[in-house]
């Protein structure tokens, strides 16, 4: 392992706690507003923490958390619209092959990392204080083979993002994009620190003590992922072949290969171009509040693979500020607890009058009437009040106390109180109702409306996805590279097929090839907000039943309808009769047949046996191309006939005097004066006449 105490990396980590010391005492009031505003909505007893626990320290502290109940909505919300990723080329250029299987392998990805638990937390938290993250990291494929060096990419949850996720305090972008770095911390047993890095915590340096945050405590000791963005340049040389083809090479190809320059100028190759280009890389280093406990070096991909998420974010004099669904209703959720507080006292102390006794009238009695709400008696005694000559003063009680009232003014801000926590979380009491007679087009509207509030989470949980998708496409591209490796890959209906990395292949020019080829994968990234596929199926069988009563009339409508109803079925039970329904679909022209398809198709007709009907129908059409044949044959030795019989006549013709022909034409013509014979042509003259 690689010294961690040398000038560069102290000087590193003398940056990093800096840096840290900067951000942290500008964010940290708004972070631990956001921490607070979690705990409101999440943990009991949260909601009297902060200013108004002195003044209920001695009091009743019922809650009643209206907020839970919103966040809830919301987040079920989030969960039943997810995020679609998709890879798109960046020219425009047909790229599907190779989007199709980005797509795939990103599903994949997330399946195998139990992606939808960070996506979870990361959503909570960004709903409830304000902000959340997530975190991206290359891991061995299976760390207990080996001889398997392979690596995938695991998305991870980060908790307590608002008070653990730093970015650099310069960047503008919803997404960090533009961050140069990016502080991550991480709370830690002490023990397990002490395993993991053999690092005595009593040893740092007490220098930390200068710095806002306590690094750590009596139970917990705090790491930090120190993520720096670096940017260098770099000499790219293009050389062409005697055949026209080009290739690059940088630098430190050459470095690597002393001999690789010499080689091409004897192999005919010519630099024909030099230019210089910028690259990005991500240096990572793990410290503690003392040293650098390791330096992870540069990590795949060019972007820092930590992704924040927001609730409602903005920036006041320069400095960045969120909160969530939780900030604006704490004072209301705070005041409608007090008055419950209260009318919880003014109950705990009775609603009923009681009576006012002379102690002489009670004190025999006084079990009786101390008992009589866990025993009940028929009746209760107590002696009447005498004079001293023994006559009965009194012989009730002295007078009775008065029941305690609630004043108007609480009745009526119990009222204010209640509507304004139900406009500012978005739960009207109406809007739940089920009203009868309505169509089911106007309670989508009437729940679209509804859920306008909680749009905001929607757009901005979109943006972090989208994050996701480009900071993955460029893990991807430097983890990926393997020819010949086998990825398996899900796609939209969550089917697993098998994905071979840089495959060799020939394309339709019959030029080599790398199929699957992640250098070749300059995409931009999308995310498509939608419902989630049970959600889209059963949205689809319900709007197809409603369309079947209109295709009665057209049946070949009809049955590609029920086709795709079928294919759009849920349950593992009806499976074959998707994939049944699916290919009938095909074929009737629903959708176009992918590549293995046609090339399976192609293979059952090279292997399908003969059609008795196709070859029937085969035989006839050549008998009638025969016949034809004869046909053509007797007509042309028929058009010949007559040819050469007017090749006799005019031969005749020929030998006949002229005075002889006239006189024949004249005596048929006689014979037949329908048929007019015409006159005989003028006589050419013989050789050698004029």
């Amino acid at each position: 392992m690689a010294s961690t105490d040398t000038k560069e990396l102290r000087s590193l980590h003398a940056e990093a706690l800096l840096l840290f010391d900067s951000v942290w005492g500008t964010q940290w009031e708004a972070r631990q507003m956001s921490l607070y505003d979690r705990r409101m909505a999440t943990e009991y007893g949260a909601q009297y923490e902060g200013r108004v626990y002195e003044q209920f320290e001695n009091k009743p502290k019922p809650e009643f958390n209206k907020i839970k109940r919103s966040c809830k909505r919301i987040l079920s919300e989030l969960r039943n619209n997810p995020i679609t990723v998709d890879f798109i080329s960046k020219d425009g250029s047909d790229r599907s092959d190779l989007a199709g299987v980005c797509d795939d392998l990103y599903r994949s990805d997330e399946q195998d990392s139990v992606g939808d638990e960070a996506y979870d937390l990361c959503d909570e938290e960004a709903v409830k204080g304000g902000h959340g993250a997530y975190r991206m990291r290359a891991v061995r494929e299976d760390e207990y083979d080996e001889w398997n060096d392979h690596q995938r990419i695991r998305i991870e949850p980060i908790p307590d993002a608002d008070i653990s996720v730093f970015f650099d305090q310069n960047s503008k972008r919803y997404d960090k994009a533009d961050a140069g770095w990016c502080i991550v911390l991480t709370a830690m047993v002490r023990d397990a620190y002490e395993d993991e890095f053999e690092d005595d915590v009593v040893s740092w340096p007490t220098t930390i003590e200068d710095y806002s945050f306590e690094w750590s405590t009596p139970d917990l000791v705090f790491i930090a992922e120190y993520y720096k963005v670096v940017e260098t340049t770099e000499n790219v040389y293009v050389y062409e072949s005697l055949d026209g083809t080009e290739e690059r090479y940088k630098e430190k190809a050459f470095e690597q290969d002393e001999n690789l320059r010499n080689m091409l100028n004897a192999t005919g190759w010519k630099l024909i171009e030099e230019r210089t280009v910028k690259r990005r890389s991500v240096h990572k280093l793990i410290m503690s509040g003392g040293k650098v406990l390791k330096d992870c070096g540069m990590i795949a991909g060019k972007n820092i693979p930590i992704i924040p998420q927001y609730g409602d974010r903005s920036f006041i004099n320069g400095v960045e500020v969120f909160s969530g669904h939780v900030r604006a209703a704490r004072d209301p959720q705070q005041v409608y607890n007090a008055i419950m507080s209260w009318l919880f006292q003014l109950a705990a102390t009775g609603t009923a009058e009681k009576p006012i006794f002379d102690p002489e009238q009670i004190d025999e009695f006084s079990t009786e009437w101390n008992e009589d709400n866990i025993d009940p008696k028929a009746y209760l005694r107590a002696r009447a009040l005498r004079d001293d000559q023994g006559n009965v003063v009194q012989s009730g009680p002295l007078g009775y106390t008065k029941a305690p009232e609630v004043p108007p003014a609480i009745s009526a801000l119990i009222g204010v109180v209640n509507n304004d926590l139900n406009e500012i979380l978005g739960d009207s009491p109406e809007s739940e109702k089920m009203v009868s007679n309505v169509s089911g087009k106007l309670a989508e509207l009437v729940q679209s409306y509804k859920d306008l509030p909680s749009f905001i989470y929607g757009s901005n949980r979109a943006k972090t996805r989208r994050r996701g998708g480009t900071v993955w496409l460029g893990m991807a591209k430097d983890l990926y590279v393997e020819v010949g490796r086998k990825m398996k890959a899900v796609n939209r209906e969550s089917e697993v097929r098998q994905v071979i990395l840089n495959e060799p292949a020939f394309d339709d020019c019959g030029e080599f090839i790398h199929r699957n080829n992640f250098a070749d994968a300059d995409f931009d990234v999308y995310s498509d907000v939608g419902p989630s596929s049970s959600s889209k199926r059963a949205k689809i069988l319900q709007d197809i039943q409603g369309f079947l009563q209109y295709t009665q009339n057209d049946p070949e409508l009809m049955r590609i309808m029920t086709l795709f109803a079928m294919k759009n079925m849920e349950g593992d039970e009806v499976d074959v009769l998707r994939k049944f329904a699916d290919k009938k679909f095909m074929q009737m022209g629903g959708r176009e047949p992918t590549k293995e398809e046609q090339a399976e198709a192609a293979k059952a007709a090279e292997n399908a046996p003969p059609d008795a009907q196709h070859e029937l129908l085969m035989a006839e059409s050549r008998k009638s191309d025969s016949l034809a044949e004869k046909a053509d044959a007797e007509t042309i030795e028929t058009y010949a006939d007559i040819e050469k019989k007017q090749a006799e006549t005019v031969e005749t013709y020929a030998g006949i005097d002229r005075d002889d022909l006239a006189s024949g034409v004249a005596a048929m013509n006689a014979l037949n004066p329908v048929n007019q014979v015409a006159s005989a042509p003028p006589q050419q003259p013989r050789t050698g006449e004029q």
